[in-house]
């Protein structure tokens, strides 16, 4: 005779007393190594400072290179918390003073599988943000 419950998902018990394993916690993916696939959201430059502003902070937006110090000297003299909100270039890549040939393969690697993967215009905007830098 077949049992009612033989065709019920299997259930565990779940024993409240028992300890969690220790796992090691994801790493996010490097796209300058090559690892992982290019995603992310297209914010378009949100103006944090006008943000900082609508919770009672003080907020500063810096557009242009000439007004990074004279932003930081005000955020300093003010009292209370401050967020100066720097737009940048976001295709500008930051590169260590010394860069590595294993680094220019992971970034040369990474740039060919955006292109495959239909994000040549992602790498066409970064090579020529960056044009000008070579």
């Amino acid at each position: 005779m077949e049992d009612d419950n033989d065709h019920a998902p299997e259930t565990q018990a779940i024993d409240p007393h028992r300890r969690p394993t220790r796992r090691q916690p994801p790493q996010p993916p490097d796209l300058e190594q090559g690892h992982g696939v290019h995603f992310g959201c297209d914010l378009k430059n949100p103006n944090f400072a006008a943000l900082a502003e609508a919770v009672g902070l003080t907020g500063l937006r810096v557009e242009e290179p000439a007004e990074v110090r004279p932003a930081l000297e005000l955020a300093l003299k003010l009292s209370g918390p401050v967020l100066v909100d720097v737009v940048t270039d976001p295709n500008v890549l930051s590169m260590p003073p010394k860069a590595t040939i294993q680094q220019a393969k992971g970034f040369a690697l990474a740039m060919t599988k955006m292109a495959f993967t239909g994000e040549l215009h992602d790498v066409i905007d970064t090579v020529a943000a960056n044009w000008r830098y070579v």
